[in-house]
C-alpha cells in the first residue's frame, strides 16, 4: 500500500478527453470521490481515488477505466457492514482505489463549465458521462398494482442544483425527454430535511432506448413494453381504422365506441367524427339537424313509444341536437308538443319505477 501511495504520487494519468475520463468525471461526480490522503505538508500528501459500494460489476468497471487513463487500481473487499438500510442482511463493500496526485490536484481546480468542454458535444463522451453517473446515482423501478406493470421509472438523485441541471441539459442533447422534481423535504435515516433532485422519466419507449444506448453495467433492467401501434397518426390511418371497425363489427362505430387515441386523432384531423365517417364511406347518423327534424324525431319516439321521451331513452346524437337548437331539453319537447317530466318522474323512468305510467301528449309547464 505504501509503495503503491509513492509511486501514485509520481503517476501521471491521461487527461486528454477520451470515453474513459468522461466515464471516470461521471462516477466521480456521483459516488466517487477524490481527495488528498496523508500529512498536511505538500511533500507528504498522496492524492486518492476511491469508489466505495456494493456491486462488484461495478467496481470492476471503474477499475477497467482507470487502467485505461494510466492508473494502478486495486480492488479489495471490505468487511460486511451492518447499516441503518439493511441492519440484517448485510453486504460486503467492493472498494476500488487509485492513486494519482497530478490527478487530484486537475479535478479540484475542475469545474462544470470545464467538463462541458472536455465532452465538447461529442456524443460518444457524454453517453460515458452519463453511464458513469447513473451507475452511480441513478436508480431503475417500477411499481406495480395487482401483479400489472403500471410504470417504469428511470432516476438520476443528487443534492446539487448546478449538477442536476447540468445532467438534464445532456440528457436532452442525446435526445431524452428527463425532467426534474424537486424534493423540499428529503430525509434519510433521521437526518434534517434537505432539498433533493430527482431526474426522472416513466416513457417506457424512451427508458427502453436509454438502457439500450447507455449500456450501464448494473441497474440495466429492461421491462417489456408494447410499442405503439401507429407512431403517428395520419387522415389515411383513421380511414383505415375506421373501415376496420366497420369489417369488424358490421355497423357504423360510435365515439363511445372508439378508441380514446383514435377520437382525439379524428378530431386532430378531421375536425368533426362525421366528416372522418363520410371520408371513410361510412353511414353517418347524426347529419346536419334542424328545428324542425328535431321536432319531428321527437314526435316519432313519443309515438313509436306511446309516451313522451326522456334523456334515458333518448338517441345522443338528437339529445345533444336539442341542447343546440332550444337550449334545453325540455324547450325542444315543449316546441314539440310533448309532456315534460318532474323530477321525480324522470328519476322513475331512469331507475325503472312501476308505479309511474307515461304519458305523451299532456303538457306539465314547470
Amino acid at each position: 500500500m505504501r509503495n503503491q501511495k509513492r509511486i501514485g504520487h509520481f503517476i501521471e494519468p491521461q487527461l486528454t478527453p477520451s470515453k474513459e475520463l468522461a466515464y471516470i468525471l461521471g462516477v466521480l461526480k456521483g459516488d466517487g470521490c477524490a481527495y488528498y490522503y496523508g500529512r498536511p505538508k505538500e511533500e507528504k500528501r498522496y492524492g486518492k481515488i476511491c469508489l466505495r459500494q456494493i456491486r462488484e460489476e461495478f467496481a470492476k468497471s471503474f477499475k477497467e477505466n482507470l487502467s485505461a487513463i494510466g492508473f494502478n487500481p486495486h480492488t479489495y473487499i471490505e468487511k460486511p457492514r451492518k447499516t441503518e438500510c439493511n441492519p440484517n442482511n448485510p453486504k460486503p463493500i467492493f472498494a476500488t482505489c487509485g492513486y494519482a496526485t497530478k490527478f487530484v490536484q486537475w479535478y479540484k481546480q475542475l469545474s462544470l463549465k470545464d467538463i462541458k468542454k472536455i465532452l465538447d458535444d461529442n456524443l460518444e463522451f457524454i453517453r460515458a458521462f452519463i453511464r458513469g453517473f447513473y451507475e452511480s446515482e441513478g436508480t431503475n423501478f417500477t411499481s406495480m398494482q395487482q401483479g400489472k406493470y403500471l410504470t417504469w421509472t428511470i432516476a438520476f438523485g443528487n443534492t446539487n442544483q448546478e449538477l442536476s441541471y447540468f445532467v438534464l441539459t445532456l440528457l436532452e442533447k442525446l435526445g431524452f425527454n428527463f425532467t426534474i422534481v424537486v424534493d423540499r423535504n428529503h430525509v434519510t435515516f433521521g437526518s434534517a430535511p434537505f432539498k433533493y433532485f430527482i431526474i426522472r422519466n416513466s416513457k417506457k419507449p424512451e427508458n427502453h432506448r436509454f438502457i439500450t444506448e447507455i449500456n450501464p453495467c448494473i441497474k440495466n433492467r429492461l421491462v417489456a413494453f408494447a410499442p405503439p401501434k401507429y407512431k403517428e397518426w395520419t387522415k389515411e390511418i383513421i380511414v383505415k381504422e375506421l373501415g376496420n371497425f366497420v369489417e369488424t363489427n358490421g355497423h357504423s362505430p360510435s365515439q363511445e365506441e372508439a378508441p380514446k387515441a383514435l377520437r382525439s386523432a379524428t378530431i386532430r384531423h378531421f375536425g368533426s367524427w362525421s366528416r372522418a365517417k363520410e371520408a371513410a364511406n361510412i353511414k353517418v347518423y347524426c347529419k346536419r339537424w334542424s328545428k324542425e327534424r328535431i321536432i319531428r324525431e321527437l314526435q316519432k319516439n313519443a309515438n313509436d313509444n306511446g309516451f313522451s321521451p326522456s334523456r334515458a331513452n333518448l338517441d345522443t346524437c338528437l339529445y345533444y341536437a336539442c341542447l343546440r337548437h332550444f337550449g334545453t331539453f325540455n324547450n325542444a319537447k315543449r316546441a314539440a308538443g310533448l309532456r315534460i317530466y318532474s323530477t321525480r318522474e324522470g328519476a322513475l323512468i331512469l331507475w325503472g319505477g312501476h308505479d309511474f305510467q307515461p304519458q305523451p301528449n299532456r303538457m306539465v309547464m314547470t
